[in-house]
């Protein structure tokens, strides 16, 4: 897991991965949890909290704690802000409306 992350000198968010249908996060002995959906989704996994991440000025301040914090999203909007060059362009804009996601969580046990 920790290879989804990019050291970026200045922390930010990053590690997102678009379309999954299903991932496994396992500890060295093999047991964990797998997460299913049951449409494509959008994750990110990292062994630190938002809070930790946006108080850090730099990647050494991140110290990987014991837990995974996962995060699921149904969508995630493009890159580009218009305050240095163009915004997010039409078709990667999110646009406000219901949406439903649903999961499916499994410990997994190695015996």
């Amino acid at each position: 897991m920790d290879e989804l992350q990019t050291p970026y000198v200045r922390p930010q968010e990053n590690s997102n991965r678009a379309d999954t249908r299903w991932a496994t996060f396992t500890d060295p002995a093999g047991n964990g949890m797998r997460i299913a959906g049951e449409e494509p989704f959008h994750f990110s996994a990292r062994r630190w909290t938002d809070q930790q991440l946006d108080a850090a000025r730099h990647h050494t301040e991140l110290v990987p704690g014991p837990v995974i914090h996962l995060h699921t999203d149904h969508r995630v909007q493009g890159l580009g802000t218009a305050a240095v060059g163009p915004g997010v362009l039409p078709r990667y804009r999110l646009e406000l409306g219901p949406a439903d996601l649903a999961f499916i969580l499994t410990p997994l046990h190695r015996s």
